[in-house]
């Protein structure tokens, strides 16, 4: 690869010299889990030049050399990382940065990456929902590029929440069912009381009505004992007085009889 002859290389530094005390704290990217784990070989931290025009060349020169680049290529989590690049700049001007941590085609310091991410989702990572899911939010989208295992988990939290959204729906709607239902019936057997109640108050009058009428006729079976018992008692009281009678007319034709006895004896004595 040529550089510009005001380029001095740095040290070649790797996930575990990201902590040393030399390199400018402010600079220095956030390690991210989802990175593979590379040798010092991999990541070169280079110096940038301040001077914008320098930059600039350093970058075409950069370009024009990434084809020969592309068989080192690393892939972690689907997406294919550029090895690190050396990116010449000036001894008193340079920078420590890593190129993977350019997300945008800037560091965290403003700086422009020299190797731009992938902007395309790896397909063979998702499922069609999934894919489906990412094409419509732009966010997950770029979180789908840069950090795949990210993506399937947020993916996974949203399809969990709306799993537990459609399952608290469902539930209200079942209870909702079942209070209608129980509304209906509680009304039904209402009206089955309501028409008890009637029939029962209907009875009961019944009921009152005929124990009047019993008590009624009671009082008439009552007055017809009586009448039948005075109508006996009437009836020995006037055979009784027939017997009177009839013994008292026995004895005025005996009487009778004595008399015109006496009297045909006297006219016979006066012959």
């Amino acid at each position: 690869m040529s550089q510009p002859s005001s380029t001095s290389f740095l040290p070649v530094l790797g996930p575990s010299t990201f902590g040393d005390s030399r390199a400018t704290p402010s600079l220095l990217p956030t390690w991210n889990p989802t990175w593979n784990h590379r040798t010092p070989g991999d990541i070169a931290m280079v110096g940038v030049e301040s001077n914008e025009d320098q930059l600039v060349s350093q970058y075409m020169n950069m370009d024009n050399n990434e084809a020969a680049l592309e068989g080192n290529e690393n892939v972690g989590d689907g997406i294919g990382r550029r090895p690190g690049k050396e990116i010449a700049g000036s001894g008193s001007h340079s920078r420590n940065v890593s190129v993977d941590c350019y997300g945008d085609g800037k560091s965290s310091t403003g700086v422009v990456s020299t190797n731009p991410p992938n902007s395309s989702v790896n397909s063979r990572l998702f499922t069609d929902n999934e894919m489906k899911m990412i094409m419509a939010d732009e966010k997950l989208k770029k979180l789908a590029i840069t950090s795949p295992k990210d993506a399937k988990r947020m993916i996974s939290n949203r399809e969990s929440a709306a799993r537990s959204k459609m399952k608290k729906a469902q539930q209200l709607f079942d209870l909702n069912t079942e209070n209608a239902t129980l509304r209906a019936q509680n009304n039904q057997l209402q009206a089955n009381y309501n028409q008890l109640q009637s029939d029962y108050s209907a009875l009961e009058n019944q009921m009152r009505e005929m124990m009047i009428h019993n008590q009624g006729l009671l009082e008439t079976g009552r007055i017809k004992d009586e009448l039948i018992e005075q109508h006996r008692r009437d009836s020995e009281g006037m055979s009784m007085q027939l017997q009177q009678l009839q013994q008292l007319q026995s004895l005025d034709m005996v009487q009778q009889l004595n008399t015109n006895h006496l009297r045909n004896q006297d006219f016979d004595g006066n012959i």
